[in-house]
């Protein structure tokens, strides 16, 4: 998880060191966002107005990968029939 998050930082922040990747990152941080956790999710305990909620999570993040889905073209679709 550490991993993760150090990577996302790096894309984020615009420091993926050269040559390490073979595409340009700069499309990536256009589909990268950062949103706040789901409702019910607590992942601190915290007081609010004197009562106290308790956290109900073992996570410090939710991240969430969306990958784009790809129409196959009608070659892929000849070649994977055969």
């Amino acid at each position: 998880m550490d991993i993760l998050l150090t990577v996302l930082c790096m894309v984020l922040c615009n420091r993926v060191p050269k040559g390490i990747v073979t595409f340009r990152i700069d499309s990536l941080i256009s589909k990268i966002k950062l949103v706040t956790a789901p409702k019910g999710v607590e992942a601190f305990t915290r007081t609010v107005d004197g009562v106290t909620i308790e956290k109900n999570t073992n996570e410090r993040a939710v991240v969430r990968i969306l990958v784009p889905k790809r129409s196959m073209t009608i070659s892929e679709v000849n070649a994977e029939q055969n």
